[in-house]
Order: C-alpha cells, then sequence, then structure tokens
C-alpha cells in the first residue's frame, strides 16, 4: 500500500478578469490565471472557477478542468455595466484550494464620438463645437465628453447628454484672426476612455 502525504495546492495566482464585447446583447468576461505557486505534495488535476450572480449573491460553478487550462470565457447570463465577483481554486488529491478572487464591471471604453465639427464662429470671442454620440457605448453608460484643445485635454465638464460646446476662451488660447487651433474629443466611461475623434 502507498500512502500519499499532500495537502491542498496553495491558491492560483494573477487572477484577471477582461470584458470581452462582441455585442451588447452577449457581453462575455475572459478569466485568466496562472499555477499554484505549492502544489503542497501532490500534482495539481485542475482548476475550479466560480461567478456570482453579479448582485453578491451565490457562487456558480462556471468551470472545472485540467491543470493545463489557464483561461475561461465566461458567456453565461453576463449583462452590461454588472459587477461579477469571480474566483478560481486550484485542487488535487487532497481537496481544494483557498480562491484567489477579482471583480470586474462589464464593459469596454466606447468608441470614438462622430462627426465632430464647428457650427459657428465669432473670431477672438467664442466658436461652438457640436457632434454625435458614439455608435457604441462599450456597454457601459457614458460618463462624460473631453475635449482636447491643442493637445491639452480641457478641464470643462461636458455631461454624457451634451452635444454641443462653445469655447469662449479663444482668446487666451491663440484664438484671434489668423491663427489655428485643433480641437479633439473622446469619451469617458466606467471602463475609460475611448481614442480621440479625428482632429478639427
Amino acid at each position: 500500500m502507498t500512502i500519499l502525504f499532500a495537502n491542498v495546492p496553495t491558491i492560483p495566482a494573477l487572477l484577471t478578469l477582461t470584458s470581452i464585447v462582441p455585442s451588447i446583447e452577449y457581453p462575455q468576461i475572459l478569466a485568466t490565471w496562472t499555477t499554484s505557486i505549492s502544489s503542497n505534495g501532490d500534482s495539481i488535476l485542475g482548476f475550479k472557477l466560480y461567478i456570482d450572480d453579479g448582485e453578491g449573491g451565490d457562487y456558480s460553478k462556471v468551470f472545472d478542468g485540467t491543470s493545463d487550462a489557464y483561461f475561461y470565457v465566461i458567456k453565461q447570463d453576463i449583462k452590461c455595466g454588472v459587477v461579477y465577483n469571480v474566483k478560481v481554486t486550484a485542487f488535487n488529491s487532497a481537496g481544494e484550494s483557498l480562491p484567489t478572487l477579482q471583480r470586474l464591471r462589464v464593459g469596454i471604453p466606447s468608441s470614438v464620438p462622430l462627426f465632430l465639427n464647428m457650427t459657428s464662429l465669432v473670431p477672438s470671442t467664442s466658436l461652438t463645437l457640436a457632434w454625435q454620440a458614439p455608435f457604441d457605448n462599450g456597454c457601459l453608460p457614458l460618463i462624460s465628453y473631453v475635449l482636447n484643445k491643442n493637445g491639452v485635454d480641457m478641464v470643462d465638464v461636458i455631461g454624457p447628454n451634451q452635444l454641443m460646446f462653445v469655447d469662449t476662451h479663444l482668446a487666451s488660447a491663440g484664438g484671434l484672426v489668423g491663427t489655428i487651433i485643433s480641437y479633439k474629443l473622446k469619451t469617458v466611461n466606467y471602463a475609460g476612455s475611448s481614442q480621440y475623434s479625428e482632429i478639427l
């Protein structure tokens, strides 16, 4: 008879969660991790991945796989904008390790704002810009727009439903007759900032 003295593995390391949004209707979560630092006397047989319901409720097991798998795409019942808690464990013949935990608000930065253009100009005084909302909000509500003038983000707060802006600081930024000012625009949501629009 062979007796194996072993304990459960140490926790898996470096659990990382990434939103995947092929469409607003079907968001997904990519979970990746690395193996445990120690198997504690017996080979690691695999990993188990769990996710809660997005409301802090019970966890459901979504993956129970072999030791050569270090990623899994969670597709079941994922919703835009919801914060999910995910945990991964390792197991061997002695049992299941403690979990490594991470959380993620599902979504990605939006696409760029559309059709930034100048609608009116009073030389040396004011300039009015207008645009359209991005085609794709990244599965998250927009927080704001950020207008960049001459390579510097402006501090003016532009709300998510505001689709125009009047710049009244032309003279202080080289807005006298015969000078050039450049503008570009980006959005901000809970996942971060979009790329800038094309320069106007």
